[in-house]
């Protein structure tokens, strides 16, 4: 059917058509006759062209059909079958190409940390809080994101902020630190009661409270140098209860640090190790441990030994300068 159907298209009336249009032009005058018979072929052309043209190729109706009328009427016994022929071809020579293949991609990079604690960075909170040119309402929002920031970290700049011109800011620095503050005094309080009654474990608690006060900046003055004596009275009367407890001996080691007793140090983070303490979580004061007795050699063996997917997206850049060769 196709077949047929193409070559009455394709050469059949064409040739009709072009002999219809050569006696016509031979006349004086074009008769009502020949009208009639190319307007007959052209409207036989316009249904095989229909017919002949793929369904996919035949929307939109309405434009198709008048692209077909319009090649039927200006271009007689060409138009239509060069249009149609170029559809059948466009379509017989289509060559569908193959997807590529699926590519591995690498792991994407996950942080350990809540989102929201790292959706402002340090840098860019610092420098606003540090320009006094800055919109006081751009450093009202930079300060209320400390809120969300290791209090270690912000400590620091809301101390700074406590000499701020702006009131406002004074005062919400002033109260962040004042929150913190009573919020360990707090727990302190509450452990020296249970210490008072003989808590077994409230020594324990004291010793890594008092430490939590000194390690996030909120002593000052005599009074870090009061909780300094009492993280090492609870923590001596502590180990004295747990000998074995590798958490006190990790905090024994950060106490000896942070006071420059780099022999006590190693001393207490090895002894740390050997009761099971996570080889990950210790490394980091290893490593600070060396830095302070300028053993880089040792420093690249800490970080060459752990795997980079073991360790926090903070660690993870110290990883890759020290491990570089």
């Amino acid at each position: 059917m196709n077949i047929a159907a193409s070559l009455l298209l394709w050469l059949f009336l064409p040739a009709v058509n072009l002999g219809v249009l050569i006696h016509a032009a031979q006349g004086e005058q074009i008769t009502h006759a020949a009208l009639w018979l190319h307007a007959t072929i052209a409207s036989a052309e316009i249904l095989l062209a229909g017919y002949l043209i793929p369904a996919a190729q035949r929307r939109p109706y309405r434009l198709t059909l008048a692209l077909l009328l319009t090649a039927a009427v200006l271009l007689p016994a060409v138009g239509l079958p060069s249009l149609s022929f170029a559809a059948w071809l466009g379509v017989r020579q289509r060559h569908t190409a193959a997807p590529p293949p699926f590519r591995i991609l690498p792991a994407p990079v996950f942080t350990t940390r809540n989102r929201r604690t790292i959706s402002y960075g340090m840098g860019g909170v610092r420098m606003r809080l540090a320009d006094p040119h800055t919109q006081p309402e751009a450093r009202l929002s930079a300060l209320l994101t400390l809120k969300s920031i290791p209090t270690r970290h912000a400590s620091e700049l809301l101390r700074d902020l406590l000499d701020d011109p702006e009131e406002d800011l004074r005062l919400l620095a002033y109260g962040m630190l004042e929150s913190e503050e009573k919020r360990l005094d707090k727990q302190i309080n509450a452990a020296l009661e249970r210490h008072r009654v003989g808590s077994f474990s409230a020594a324990r608690v004291l010793a890594f409270l008092y430490w939590e006060l000194i390690y996030h900046d909120l002593a000052q003055g005599d009074v870090r140098d009061f909780a300094l004596g009492e993280v090492k009275r609870y923590l001596d009367e502590a180990q004295g209860a747990q000998p074995h407890e590798a958490d006190l001996w990790v905090l024994r080691g950060k106490f000896a640090l942070g006071n420059g007793d780099l022999a006590q140090a190693r001393e207490a983070f090895e002894t740390a190790g050997a009761l099971g303490y996570p080889q990950v979580k210790l490394l980091p004061y290893l490593a600070e441990l060396a830095y302070a007795r300028r053993d880089f050699a040792a420093m690249r063996s800490l970080f060459s030994s752990l795997k980079l997917l073991h360790a926090n997206d903070t660690l993870q850049p110290v990883m890759r300068y020290w491990s570089r060769q």
